[in-house]
């Protein structure tokens, strides 16, 4: 994996190269390139994590004689076979790295080998004959790329902290790229926090000619539904799956995986163990004396069944440090508390490898969240009379709240259940996603201007599908790509580590977006298809556990290890801050007295007020005004 930083345009006085604040991304070397034609200039910085052909042929920026240049972070899984058919035709290579396979490959194909890419990237592409430059992202969006529209030109970098750096960029606040993060926990879509600051979508690629910006969409999911019988989806689902692992594992540095004893990373590791032939290294951390929390013995059971050379950590946050680090990481407000786990264990597993495979993604493709099922009875309480159904929704919000015991959590479920029986689908889709809602915003943050529209509202629009097919749709152009993937690349990166994640492989992500709702949720069960194949190679208990995902016990935390930090970032006085101090202290001291577990809420005001503090964005005048 790598970073890469640069620029294009008029520019009178030089931007410079920040790829020095990317060297987390790739700490073993560095690299650039400028060129200049007919008054327009050019600049690639890159810092590279090898992977593939650790020699100095594989270094970049990479440049042809032809007059293209390539910035590229990422990997394609299939470029041995895009090599073998680019050598058939004659062209020759002077390394062994898939980087010179997308250079070689535009130079064959043009845009047209974007379709033929199967792997992760984003990467930049100067065509000096044609006076352009291109920047491209990868169909799922797992690999990040932002960019900043000047009046002289453009610039882009695989983070938005080396964007800051650049002179120029407006970093006003965006007051609907925070409604989104108060809302949602991320910014959604193409927007960030920073009004001069976008994100390029997944599956797009951009141009620059002149001045003049484009930005197109390259690959869409399929049309049409899998019409077959459900054991040849299996058998189909198998192949790919297996195929996409052995793709995956090719490397020239030590590969491995996360384990955490779920079936999506117990299924990784043991169709590496398959295809490998060799030992698999597998990584789990957890958190001592907290049950749910606490997925080590999980991992153990799975490790021993499968043959692994296992490593674990018990988890102890080190809140003014490490935690502050964490949310720094991603340069704009993100509430996933689970980077924290996610970060400790990235840097577990790099102290033995480079790569590490994992589980992200099944979930969003083939039917994994809970409230995919929860919706699932909703035509069995429409039957029963809507006075009825509120009395009961009325009830069950005496039920125990929170996620640490297994009773809070099928307490969840039945809220869950009874909100979607009385509400319409589109409005349970979005509050089921919703961190702070409207009227607690007014409240908290009173001169944010809130759109008058969920920011979720229409993603179920227009899609013919049944409700799990709607929310996986949805699912998988919001809450994937620009949570699951944005924390899994920026808590790998900060240790130099590549996270591989085989169920966004092309191929799979293709079969499972035809695969009908019944094979992915079945009544209350989840994933069921892939659970059919998970138990050829794992015990039923292993595969049937309850999900309960990677859980962060921060509403616990802020009753202890947190306590005082998170009173002194929540609590403080500071002029200019956006949030009113006595609406988020009634908050605090609620959850304190147990009246209420308001974990995520706190968490997420305490990592923007964290953000906030450190002066990277600009306030946006007249914030309260749309």
């Amino acid at each position: 994996m790598c970073g890469i930083h640069g620029w294009i345009g008029t520019f009178r006085r030089d931007p410079g190269l920040h790829h020095g604040c990317l060297a987390h991304r790739g700490p073993d070397e560095a690299g650039e390139f400028h060129d200049e034609q007919g008054g327009v200039r050019v600049a690639f910085g890159h810092r590279r994590l090898r992977i593939i052909d650790l020699s100095p042929e594989a270094a970049q920026p990479m440049a042809t004689e032809a007059g293209l240049a390539i910035a590229y972070n990422g990997e394609v899984y299939n470029y041995r076979a895009l090599r073998e058919e680019l050598e058939a035709r004659g062209t020759k290579f002077r390394s062994a790295s898939d980087t010179e396979v997308v250079l070689r490959g535009w130079e064959a194909w043009g845009r047209d080998v974007l379709g033929r890419l199967d792997g992760m990237f984003a990467f930049a592409l100067w065509d000096r004959p044609a006076g352009e430059l291109v920047l491209a992202r990868d169909a799922v969006g797992i690999k990040p790329l932002y960019y900043a529209a000047l009046p002289e030109g453009l610039v882009f970098a695989s983070e938005i902290k080396a964007l800051l750096a650049t002179p120029g960029v407006d970093r006003t606040v965006d007051p609907d790229g925070l409604a989104d993060y108060f809302t949602l926990g991320y910014t959604l879509g193409a927007r960030t926090v920073y009004r001069g600051i976008r994100k390029l979508p997944p599956a797009h690629a951009l141009a620059w000619r002149g001045g003049t910006v484009s930005v197109r969409r390259y690959w869409s999911p399929p049309a049409g539904e899998d019409r077959g019988r459900w054991p040849e989806q299996l058998e189909r689902l198998e192949a790919a799956l297996r195929g996409a692992v052995e793709r995956q594992m090719v490397a020239d540095v030590p590969v491995g995986a996360f384990l955490s004893g779920g079936v999506d990373s117990s299924l990784i590791a043991a169709l590496m163990r398959r295809v490998g032939g060799g030992r698999v290294k597998t990584f789990c951390v957890g958190f001592e004396g907290l049950g749910l929390y606490d997925e080590r013995p999980h991992a153990r059971r799975v490790a021993s069944l499968l043959g692994t050379e296992h490593a674990e950590e018990v988890i102890v946050p080190r809140p003014r440090d490490e935690i502050e680090r964490i949310v720094a990481a991603f340069d704009e407000p993100f509430a996933d508390s689970s980077a924290i786990p996610t970060y400790y264990l990235a840097e577990v597993t790099r102290r033995e490898v480079t790569v590490a495979l994992s589980g992200t993604g099944a979930d969003d493709l083939l039917g994994g969240y809970r409230r995919y099922a929860s919706h699932g009875l909703r035509r069995v309480l429409g039957r029963v009379p809507r006075g009825v159904r509120g009395a009961l929704a009325g009830v069950a919000g005496l039920l125990p709240a929170g996620r640490r015991t297994r009773a809070e959590q099928a307490a969840l479920f039945v809220r869950r259940a009874l909100a979607a029986s009385v509400a319409d689908e589109a409005t349970w889709y979005a509050d089921l996603m919703t961190v702070l809602d409207g009227d607690v915003l007014r409240e908290l943050a009173p001169s944010l201007a809130l759109p008058e529209r969920h920011p979720l509202a229409g993603r179920l629009a227009g899609d013919a599908r049944g409700p799990a097919g709607r929310y996986l749709a949805a699912d998988f152009t919001s809450y994937l790509p620009d949570d699951l993937l944005v924390k899994e690349d920026r808590m790998t990166m900060a240790h130099g580590l590549e996270g591989r994640v085989p169920f966004l492989d092309r191929e799979v992500v293709e079969l499972a977006w035809r695969l009908p709702d019944h094979v992915k949720v079945r009544g209350l069960q989840t994933k069921w298809l892939l659970k059919r194949l998970a138990l050829r190679w794992l015990p039923r208990d292993i595969v049937l556990r309850p999900k309960h995902g990677f859980a962060v016990p921060v509403g616990e935390w802020f009753r202890g290890e947190l306590r005082d930090l998170g009173r002194d970032v929540l609590l403080e006085r500071a002029p200019g801050t956006l949030l009113s101090v006595p609406a988020v202290e009634r908050l605090w001291e609620a959850h304190a007295r147990r009246e209420a577990d308001l974990g995520p809420q706190l968490w997420a005001l305490f990592v923007y007020r964290l953000w906030e503090r450190r002066g990277t964005a600009v306030p946006a005048a007249g914030a309260g005004a749309r």
